[in-house]
């Protein structure tokens, strides 16, 4: 059996609805293809969920401030994970209400089954074999799980499975501390799980600044042990797994493996198109259009192995489709100021510039210690640091990263800043209210204006000229 389609969208996570969103509107002459479970990794299983349990755990773990405000038997209070879980769950299940509707509105446009590429026109999907002018992957990615520990079982988690269980376990090894490993971690240590953190890398959460990463791993490290370049060893011990780390060994209920993602396009037999590939077999494409080599193939979200935030997700299942809508000379599209947020306390974020990309000698640095910030101080969550960079030519911000209560915040404020091309000395003259948490931001923009010239706070004042 077969069909023709003028458009193929595999993949019906954030990136392959917005590029059906496009698609839609031009025209009705599509399939959508998807396999299951629907609901987008960011409502099902990452972003969503997540930050429900960490709402949960922050929330818990204010016990131990109130009593400095005065609020007794505030150490009284107690955590029901079962409770916990069930509400992460009703909160998935709504999360997710939009995006499987979205697909299964489509009736026979949709179908769940799993594509192959037969040639670079050609998808297998299930019995049928779908001929389409152009190809839009969007197959997301799939937590890794080494090999060896496939026979652990269920006590080998992935994020996929974790917002599954009806009660929490009672100790857990989160093995990889990027984003993902970082906040589940913190979170789960909050609610009462014994936890310890494994990276086998020398960063966490991918902070290249090394004052910042100095912070982090300082900061967290008062939370639950972290151990920094290592590989761990896994056995089974009387129901639980032992875990050799750092010549030590310890025993959990659970290991969460949070080592990254397999892109997903790397089981559709892409060697079929004879399309060229990069080492580690993902497509090679053109990051401003995202169209693969010469082809009628156009590649977006997790799928391209680039920055996996459902924005950018999002922002490239739409760039996918406009491009496999265009005609043969395709428009390259300006791509937004990079941003990360990591939700650990303090919020980890990066926006603009980061410190690894940054040529030094062209650079001006300034930070400003949170430790002393009063707004900070007053709600008990004076820790970290914000770090900022400029270029000493022409004075604009590049960006920055920083570990301070609020950078979810302050990332999209300087976000915004380097969109507009602004200067230090434009920033400051921003307003900037009293008492805030962004008066360390202005802390931060006072010394970087001193590394770019010994400019003084006064000076950021210019005079009215009509």
């Amino acid at each position: 059996m077969g069909q023709t389609v003028k458009v193929a969208i595999v993949g019906a996570g954030t990136a392959g609805l917005s590029a059906l969103k496009v698609v839609q509107r031009h025209t009705d002459d599509f399939v959508l293809i998807d396999p299951g479970p629907l609901g987008t990794t960011c409502a099902r299983i990452g972003c969503m969920p997540s930050k429900a349990l960490i709402e949960a755990a922050n929330e818990f773990h204010k016990r131990h401030f109130m009593p400095e405000l005065g609020i007794s038997n505030a150490r009284q209070l107690r955590i029901e994970s079962r409770e916990v879980m069930k509400r992460v769950r009703l909160l998935r299940d709504r999360f997710v209400q939009s995006p499987v509707k979205a697909a299964k509105n489509l009736g026979e446009r949709y179908i769940s089954e799993h594509a192959v590429f037969e040639d670079a026109r050609t998808l297998r999907v299930g019995e049928t074999r779908i001929k389409a002018e152009k190809i839009i992957l969007a197959t997301g990615s799939k937590p890794i799980i080494p090999e060896a520990w496939q026979h652990f079982d269920e006590r080998v988690l992935t994020s996929e499975r974790l917002f599954e269980l009806e009660t929490l376990p009672e100790s857990i090894a989160i093995v990889g501390l990027g984003g993902v490993g970082l906040e589940l971690g913190l979170a789960l240590s909050r609610l009462g799980v014994q936890v310890i953190g494994i990276e086998q890398g020398e960063r966490l959460a991918g902070v290249a600044d090394p004052d910042v990463s100095h912070w982090a791993l300082e900061s967290l490290s008062t939370e639950f042990p972290i151990y920094m370049g290592h590989q761990p060893e896994l056995d089974r011990d009387a129901g639980q797994i032992t875990i050799q780390v750092c010549g030590e060994r310890v025993r959990v209920s659970a290991v969460l493996a949070a080592m990254g993602r397999r892109p997903g396009v790397l089981d559709m037999n892409f060697a079929a198109t004879g399309l060229p590939v990069d080492p580690q077999g993902i497509p090679c494409f053109n990051p401003d259009t995202l169209q693969v080599a010469d082809s009628g193939i156009f590649i977006a979200g997790d799928t391209s192995g680039g920055r996996a935030q459902m924005h950018e997700s999002a922002d490239e299942g739409r760039i996918a489709a406009y491009s496999a809508l265009q005609g043969v000379e395709l428009k390259p599209y300006q791509r937004r100021v990079p941003m990360s947020i990591v939700f650990t306390d303090p919020q980890i974020a990066s926006f603009g510039a980061r410190y690894d990309e940054l040529d030094l000698s062209q650079t001006a640095i300034g930070s400003a210690d949170f430790s002393f910030q009063n707004r900070a101080l007053i709600m008990g969550v004076n820790r970290g640091v914000v770090k900022l960079y400029a270029d000493r030519k022409s004075r604009k911000l590049l960006g920055g990263e920083m570990l301070v209560p609020k950078a979810e915040h302050f990332a999209f404020q300087l976000a915004t800043c380097v969109h507009n091309g602004m200067t230090v000395d434009e920033i400051v003259h921003l307003p900037f209210y009293h008492p805030t948490m962004e008066e360390g931001l202005r802390s931060a923009l006072y010394h970087l204006g001193e590394e770019l010239g010994g400019v003084l706070p006064e000076h950021f004042l210019p005079y009215k000229t009509d």
